[in-house]
């Protein structure tokens, strides 16, 4: 595993710890090169440490480059301000962000701040690149949202099933039931165990859905709990920041039982302790200043 710098999601290859999941941060530091697994001690690169890496498959890169829109920024900005009681100043100096999100570095610990409607846009995203969809959107939060009945579609498992190398039709073959009779949870369950072909099938009910927004909207409104903890991964919801909107035209709202709240937004706040944040948060800082 010859490793840019740079951060990514790794697992194990061992079927034991198969769903452990980790973060590996690659950086250099007087001209060496040195890897960082979770909260571990970083290593210099060396062959001892290649040994080590080829017990795990690589996940997906962490890219967090991507530019966030401004009134976006604003509004995170300005929770921020109203969680922390700081001044925009010092706001300036301790966050950092991608095109989802904002991360701030408080008190030496790092927070994650996102929007609402956010969420529809790192779902999307993970069902259609497919990289990290097995970590951010698990078998069950499908059987919740009601999507998992659409397994019984025929052009569901066509798509899908064109979509199989010769290996992953083999595990479909010992997974699936034969004559297709199964319950949802226990199908999807099935597809879960092969990170590779629960991808595709998410892919492949994106592609056949009448809708894919709707599809999208129903997931992150019916599947997920409330706290949205397996979307952002090893996230603890912490508080919930009621904003007002500065004009009617600004798109975010929150989505809630009984329509769309037009007056207010809310912005979610996360502790990102115990998870691989903190090291994207010095790995953003340190390419920023570079």
């Amino acid at each position: 595993m010859n490793l840019e710098i740079g951060c990514y999601i790794i697992k194990p290859r061992s079927k034991r710890v198969f769903k452990k999941f980790h973060y590996l941060r690659v950086f250099k530091e007087n001209k060496n090169k040195y890897v960082q697994i979770d909260d571990g001690t970083p290593q210099e690169a060396n062959e001892d440490l290649q040994i080590l890496l080829k017990s795990h498959i690589l996940v997906k890169r962490m890219i967090y480059h991507n530019p966030i829109g401004k009134s976006l920024e604003k509004r995170l900005k300005k929770a921020c301000k109203q969680k922390f009681r700081i001044p925009y100043k010092e706001i300036e100096k301790c966050t950092i962000h991608n095109s989802d999100y904002l991360l701030v570095k408080y008190k030496d610990k790092v927070f994650l701040f996102i929007e609402f409607n956010s969420y529809y846009k790192i779902v999307k995203t993970s069902i259609i690149e497919g990289a990290d969809s097995h970590i951010r959107i698990p078998w069950k939060v499908l059987v919740n949202s009601k999507i998992s009945i659409w397994y019984e579609k025929p052009q569901f498992r066509s798509v899908l099933w064109q979509s199989l190398n010769k290996d992953e039709r083999e595990f479909y073959r010992s997974a699936i039931s034969p004559n297709g009779v199964m319950k949802e949870d226990d199908y999807w369950e099935g597809l879960y165990s092969n990170p590779e072909v629960y991808q595709k099938a998410l892919k492949a009910v994106y592609d056949t859905f009448p809708s894919p927004d709707k599809l999208v909207s129903e997931i992150v409104k019916f599947g997920f709990n409330k706290s949205f903890s397996e979307l952002l991964i090893d996230c603890k919801k912490i508080d919930e920041i009621k904003m007002f909107l500065e004009s009617k035209e600004q798109p975010s709202m929150r989505i809630t039982d009984q329509g769309p709240v037009l007056e207010e937004y809310y912005v979610d706040v996360y502790s990102t302790e115990g998870s691989g944040y903190p090291h994207l948060y010095d790995y953003l800082m340190e390419e920023n200043f570079n």
